[in-house]
This record gives structure tokens, sequence and C-alpha cells, in this order.
């Protein structure tokens, strides 16, 4: 063979090239699924679907406060504040659909109303508790002071809530 002659280029087998292919189509597959269940569950979804049925049943049970810390505790403080300010939010129109609830109920009924407010308040306190990762169990409970809390109307239903607080011996959280 002369010395200028290169030899033939080698051709890759056809099997070869496919074994090619398929792994890198398993390498592909494997990586999607491995990102699919890498993400887990929806943090968000899930708070805020514990607290949608604590304030609609007016209690926050323990195990549902667990979840809450625990995907706090994942959570960035945007999200954190974000679920916050909703509950908030929430809230503050459920206190004004209550007072307005009570204002037009027949004396038989508000007594039943006005524990339906007490409970979901200190449900409420205990949710922004678990949301808060600083916060302290043994202080006093505080909340949000709720959006037009003036006027006679509002004074005297803060009033029959401290009154019936009292006779239930509950102790009301307190408006910051």
């Amino acid at each position: 063979m002369p010395p200028s002659r290169r030899p033939p280029p080698r051709e890759v087998a056809p099997s070869r090239r496919r074994a090619w292919i398929v792994a890198a189509a398993l390498v592909l597959v494997a990586t999607a699924a491995a990102l699919l269940l890498r993400r887990g569950p929806d943090r968000l979804a899930e708070i805020r679907a514990l607290q949608q049925a604590a304030l609609a049943e007016g209690t926050a049970p323990a195990a549902d406060l667990g979840r809450i810390i625990r995907n706090a505790d994942r959570m960035s403080r945007e999200q954190l504040r974000a679920v916050r300010d909703e509950l908030v939010a929430d809230w503050r129109q459920r206190y004004r659909e209550g007072v307005d609830r009570y204002l037009a109920a027949p004396a038989a009924d508000k007594t039943a109303l006005l524990d339906e407010q007490i409970d979901r308040m200190n449900a409420v306190c205990a949710l922004l508790d678990a949301l808060n990762p600083t916060a302290n169990p043994g202080r006093h409970p505080r909340l949000p002071r709720p959006d037009g809390d003036s006027g006679p109307a509002a004074t005297t239903y803060q009033q029959a809530l401290a009154t019936r607080a009292g006779q239930r011996r509950v102790r009301l959280p307190t408006f910051r």
C-alpha cells in the first residue's frame, strides 16, 4: 500500500448506532421522570386548603397545624407572606359577615353566632402562629384589626363577643 493512501473510514455498525439512540432516549426519559417526582407536593395549595377548612369549621386541629408548620418551614418568606395575607383577608371577610349575621339574627341565634366567631378567631391565631417561624406559643394571641371596625354596630358586636367569651371562660385574642 502506498504511503499516501489512507485507509477507508470505518462505518459504525447500524446496531451500535441504534443502541446509542436508545440509551440517549432512556436517559432523557429518566431525567424527566426524576424532575417530576422531585418536585414534590404543592405546599401552597395544601396550606390554603387547610386554612379554608379551619376557618369554615372554626377550629384548627393539631394535626393540621403540624402539617402547616412542616410546609411553612420549607417555604420562602414571600410565599409565607402571601399565604398569611390571604388568611387575614379571608378572616376579615368572615368577620364582617359575622357582624352582619349577628345584627340581623333573632335573639335565640345570637349566642351560637358569637361562639362561632370566638372559635374562628382562636383558630386564625393558631394558623397565624403556625405560619410564623419565630412564633412564641406561650404569648397571648393577637389578630390584625378587622376592617370597618368602628361605629356603634362594631362596638356592640365586640362587647357581645367579650361578654360571651367571659361566659365561656375563653380568652379572646387582642387586635394589633
